[in-house]
């Protein structure tokens, strides 16, 4: 059994609303994230990846190094 901290909730729930702000800015500006971006982001509120990797992902998706 995993007994998860209030500060690693708190985490999580920094991290998901900065997400969901940094999409609907973008919406404010029409753009769209996509599915597999969404994902990720996820990944990355929940703590199970990294800013780090969640930027690789980002651009590797649109064929940045």
């Amino acid at each position: 059994m995993t007994i998860i901290s209030s500060v690693q909730i708190s985490e999580q729930s920094r991290r998901k609303l900065a997400i969901a702000r940094a999409i609907h800015n973008g919406e404010m500006e029409n753009l769209t994230v996509n599915e597999r971006t969404r994902n990720d982001m996820n990944e990355y509120a929940l703590g199970r990846i990294s800013v780090t990797e969640l930027i690789k992902r980002g651009r590797a998706q649109f064929g940045l190094k």
